[in-house]
């Protein structure tokens, strides 16, 4: 493995997926297998970050287990089909985070607004519910 392929995995849990796609050509190379500790070897992610970030893709179906090899005991993984280009904000069960994604919305919307009134403000967000945006405010 060269030292530039690793020096290119950056540091921290949210990274795994900069590891992954690295390790398969950006998702393109569905025949390519990798275990956690590849993961490790070749970031600078904890055994926690890489076990964490592992299971939210195995839950949400970017990546299935394909194989256990007992003398290490360690389990083997591919990038399905519809794994992602960019990290995805994942759960722990696997299904997307949108609380960070609707209070983004919400203060892209107050910046640009600067002075508005509720009505003005839930007009402005696409599909957020009124009463979402009054317990952000």
């Amino acid at each position: 493995m060269s030292g530039d392929l690793k020096a290119r995995a950056r540091i921290g849990g949210a990274n795994v997926h900069t590891t992954i796609m690295m390790l398969t050509n950006g998702g393109a190379d569905k025949k390519m297998l990798f275990s956690r500790g590849c993961l490790m070897a070749l970031g600078t992610a904890s055994a926690d970050d890489v076990a964490e970030y592992v299971t939210r893709y195995k839950r949400a179906g970017f990546i299935k287990e394909v194989g256990f090899y007992t003398a290490q005991r360690r389990f083997f993984y591919r990038v399905t089909n519809s794994f992602p280009a960019d990290a995805p904000k994942l759960k722990r069960d696997g299904k997307p985070a949108t609380h960070k994604q609707v209070y983004q919305q919400i203060w892209v919307a107050v910046r640009k607004l600067k002075k508005f009134t509720l009505t003005e403000l839930v007009a402005s967000v696409d599909g957020i519910p009124k009463s979402t945006i009054q317990t952000f405010l």
